[in-house]
């Protein structure tokens, strides 16, 4: 991937966003983040009303003050004991990877499950744990939507494969995932 490709400077507070601005694609600054909205897409309404994307796993807690990984897997498994290790493994490594390593500008993709369209937001804050959202949105992070009905059909087949249902929470990165959805979001076509 050329290292000059570009979408937005992080310098850059995200209200001003434009095509025009500079990202160098992860060995830069932003990344592409599939988040589900629910296995069912139950926290779907409330997360496009609040402006945030957030996951499940809510008998967790508050995990501010998990400080690592291997915190995170004690605590999963003290909470979970009837997951299998390698379960364990996958979903401490979701649920870390939404409190620790998806980071503010980065972009997060919500495949809606209520109608056959994609949210794009871009992530406004640090992980946050709230009780004011509703039994089942706890753990969050706040967006600003930049687009919240884009058509499934704008998406060429391996970008949805890469939304799909295999992870709730994970990055993109193939076949210059971030620029193909900037791209999208413009309302052009993502040009594999």
């Amino acid at each position: 991937m050329c290292p000059s490709l570009t979408l937005f400077d992080r310098s850059r507070p995200s209200s001003q966003i434009r095509s025009q601005t500079a990202l160098i694609i992860r060995g830069g600054d932003i990344a592409l983040w599939k988040v589900e909205a629910g296995k069912h897409g139950e926290q779907e309404s409330r997360i496009l009303e609040q402006n945030v994307v957030a996951i499940g796993w809510n008998d967790l807690g508050d995990l501010s003050n998990v400080k690592s990984y291997e915190e995170l897997k004690k605590l999963f498994m003290e909470t979970y004991p009837e997951k299998k290790p390698k379960t364990a493994d996958n979903q401490a490594g979701q649920i870390w990877a939404f409190k620790a390593r998806i980071q503010p500008d980065d972009w997060a993709a919500v495949p809606l499950m209520s109608r056959s369209a994609i949210a794009v937001g871009v992530v406004q804050s640090d992980y946050e744990y709230r009780r004011d959202l509703g039994e089942i949105v706890h753990h969050t992070r706040r967006v600003k939507w930049v687009r919240t009905d884009i058509p499934r059909t704008n998406f060429d087949q391996d970008l949805l494969y890469s939304l799909g249902p295999i992870m709730a929470v994970y990055q993109i990165t193939r076949n210059d995932a971030e620029n193909r959805v900037h791209r999208i979001v413009e309302g052009k076509r993502s040009q594999l």
